[in-house]
């Protein structure tokens, strides 16, 4: 069985803060028809938030930004009849 797959740096899950990929739990796509796009959207349409924990003792004065730990991985693949799923 032949696989396209699109498991290359660009699209698989990096590590923000190194550059690297994840150790665990990263996102890979497999198909068996072509896959025509890709991308991967981490805070491209909701912006990082800021929070406190409420029952932190002490107290927490200052915001801390919190981020999603993986982003989303899209893609569009060709199927043999030519249609594309998005």
């Amino acid at each position: 069985m032949h696989f396209h797959t699109r498991a290359t740096r660009e699209v698989s899950t990096i590590d923000q803060s190194t550059g690297q990929v994840f150790e665990h739990h990263n996102l890979v796509i497999l198909s068996r028809y072509e896959i025509v796009e890709h991308d991967q959207y981490l805070h491209e349409y909701a912006p990082r938030r800021a929070t406190t924990k409420v029952t932190a003792q002490p107290e927490e004065r200052e915001a801390r930004e919190i981020s999603w730990e993986r982003p989303i991985l899209h893609a569009k693949v060709q199927l043999p009849n030519n249609m594309v799923v998005d």
